[in-house]
């Protein structure tokens, strides 16, 4: 689940991007969430249920969202650590121009 939360999260980043958000205008959140979910092996029904289970249960969901938090936080150092050379390049070049 928690692979699938931090996809949800990227996407809903995304979606509500005004540069991205465009592609999404008239898609319904059900259908980018299944393009999440179904590769993983989760039904809709499955998704929802676990999904429920955890809004009643909110220790677990904390736990679960802990993790979650950790896989973006993870993926932004990536992220960063890919970016960071390319913009040090790019005022390099505005400095030379």
């Amino acid at each position: 689940m928690v692979k699938i939360l931090t996809k949800v999260f990227i996407t809903d980043a995304a979606v509500v991007n005004p540069h991205f958000g465009r592609i999404y205008y008239n898609v319904d959140s059900i259908d980018y969430y299944s393009n999440i979910y179904e590769p993983m092996g989760y039904t809709q029904q499955q998704f929802d249920s676990t999904l429920s289970y955890y809004a009643r249960n909110p220790a677990e969901l904390n736990r679960v969202m802990d993790k979650v938090v950790a896989s973006l936080s993870q993926l932004e150092s990536e992220l960063n650590v890919q970016i960071k050379p390319e913009k040090v390049q790019r005022r390099q070049q505005d400095l030379i121009e």
